[in-house]
């Protein structure tokens, strides 16, 4: 799993929730880190704070779909500022991977529920709190 985001503390905090729970963590704190992770290395799952572009949900899954060329990859947006309210961009969302939402802070059950919802392949109602 790759986990994206210019926090380094949230970075960690959600890298140790996952590799606890025997997921492996990618942490990258840029565009160009999550470029060499996705270029190098197999990773089933994107977790994507937004703030790292300041464009919104959709900007970075845009910026994940151009790193991606094509793969499908299930992402979870990871933000203090939760989803969005507009259908057609949750629309686009979807259609980009975006698979949910999860709003910090967060439980690590919450986030640990995503995960597994999304690998499975599921989009289902993850807490958003």
């Amino acid at each position: 799993m790759l986990v994206l985001d210019p926090d380094a503390d949230a970075r960690e905090i959600v890298g140790s929730i996952l590799e606890d729970h025997q997921y492996g963590a990618i942490l990258a704190p840029d565009r160009q880190m999550a470029l060499r992770a996705l270029r190098g290395l197999s990773v089933d799952f994107l977790i994507a704070d937004p703030a790292l572009l300041r464009s919104g949900p959709l900007g970075v899954a845009r910026m994940l779909a151009e790193i991606l060329g094509g793969r499908r990859i299930p992402i979870l947006i990871l933000s203090a500022e939760l989803g969005c309210d507009d259908v057609e961009e949750e629309i686009a969302l979807r259609d980009l991977g975006v698979r949910e939402f999860l709003r910090k802070p967060f439980r690590p059950s919450h986030l640990l529920q995503c995960v597994r919802q999304a690998l499975e392949g599921r989009v289902a109602a993850c807490p958003h709190a």
